[in-house]
């Protein structure tokens, strides 16, 4: 599962920038965010326990998960899932989970609470118990990062938007503005600005390149 080797990274990550095994743990079941609890690892590695920019970079990062969750809700609705399950459904909401039930309901498959369950509950256990064991097997890493390993991370997400493309009009072009953007704020303001730059610009490129769906017959 996805969730292993990055968790694995996670926690000797934590262990290298002097986070407890127990604590790495806890931030990966309560969290459940990779992208944010590597961004705040990394500031808490460079700037010590602030807890501003760790909140403020945790909460710029994480915005993603309204437009995934926007994405989900009529689908989890046309398979019959009632509001409240949808609310305890979409708080295990990851990218690994939202890629999974995306491409099951492109296969046409409906995303059931039990599909939907099992995949998220599985993949916090593993989340979880792999950021943990990273975190005990750390000492043997000095310093992850000098082997690349902090890449891994982004590996993710690009092998995630490979699955996903669907051409330059209705991708390349939204992933083009989202990186140049990110990238030219990162030089200029840093982290965390870049990362609601990026999606801003790749929601603006994606919306007016976007095709008008032909209307439904009756």
């Amino acid at each position: 599962m996805v969730a292993i080797p990055i968790g694995l990274l996670l926690g000797a990550l934590c262990k290298s920038s002097g986070i407890l095994a127990s604590e790495a743990g806890w931030m990966s079941l309560l969290v459940n965010a990779g992208a944010s609890q590597f961004a705040a690892v990394q500031l808490w590695a460079h700037d010590g326990p602030r807890l501003g920019p760790i909140l403020l970079s945790t909460l710029l990062i994480n915005l993603r998960h309204a437009l995934m969750s926007l994405s989900l809700v009529p689908k989890l609705a046309d398979a019959g899932m009632s509001r409240m399950r949808m609310l305890v459904a979409l708080a295990f909401l990851t990218d690994p989970t939202w890629g999974f039930a995306e491409q099951r309901a492109r296969a046409g498959r409906s995303i059931t609470w039990s599909y939907w369950m099992g995949l998220a509950l599985t993949f916090t256990a593993a989340w979880t118990g792999a950021t943990i064991v990273g975190a005990w097997l750390g000492a043997l890493i000095s310093d992850p990062r000098q082997i690349g390993a902090d890449f891994a991370l982004a590996a993710l997400f690009i092998g995630m938007t490979a699955r996903f493309w669907a051409g330059w009009r209705r991708t390349g072009f939204a992933i083009a503005a989202s990186g140049l953007s990110s990238a030219a704020v990162f030089c200029t303001l840093g982290a965390p600005w870049h990362v609601i730059a990026g999606a801003m610009a790749g929601i603006a490129v994606a919306y007016f390149t976007a095709q008008p769906e032909e209307p439904k017959a009756p």
